[in-house]
């Protein structure tokens, strides 16, 4: 995602006209120092190591193709993967990249302008052998590509829950547990 697409925590997502109006609740890494190519395949210690923190997160996915659904991986890859924009929480305590992600447990909460809201929960193990599991897949990936995970760069790892359909007037306020929270508000 590009940096104008992040908004900050407890921000406001201006909804406009979108083909997904919606939210995914997904964990996010840091990366503390590169991960580049390489023959060998990165362990999930190797990876775990080389991070810097573990973040609650909102991605706001978003495309510009109508019938999505329907186009190939080249359509789907030059509109972003449908990724628009992002909600980054705070950096959770240290000690919390330790923690087995899989059993982590999501609480959303999303309310309506009219005061009526609605519950969802979702776990890490939801996501491709956990959050840690997915990143660690993903380094896999993009080695066999060249590519490298730079230090600073912020890789989320897939949705822990449904996907929350958003509308104007919707505040999405999701509980991580030891990780922290995130929110977002939309007009």
């Amino acid at each position: 995602m590009l940096a104008d697409g992040i908004i900050p925590d407890g921000g406001t997502l201006q909804l406009g006209p979108r083909v997904m109006p919606l939210a995914e609740v997904e964990c996010a890494f840091t990366l503390a120092r590169d991960l580049v190519p390489r023959d060998d395949p990165y362990s999930q210690p190797e990876v775990r190591a080389a991070l810097a923190s573990v973040h609650p997160a909102i991605e706001l996915p978003d495309t510009r193709l109508s019938r999505f659904t329907d186009v190939g991986i080249a359509e789907l890859t030059a509109d972003s993967a449908c990724a628009a924009e992002f909600v980054l929480g705070p950096a959770a305590p240290p000690a919390r990249l330790d923690d087995d992600l899989t059993e982590l447990e999501v609480t959303i909460t999303v309310t309506l302008a009219d005061g009526t809201s609605a519950h969802s929960t979702g776990r890490g193990g939801n996501v491709l052998d956990g959050p840690l599991g997915s990143l660690t897949w993903l380094v896999g990936e993009l080695s066999t590509h060249g590519i490298t995970l730079h230090a600073g760069q912020v890789v989320t790892t897939g949705v822990l829950s449904a996907p929350i359909p958003l509308v104007p007037g919707t505040r999405v306020h999701a509980d991580f547990g030891s990780l922290g929270t995130v929110s977002l508000n939309t007009a």
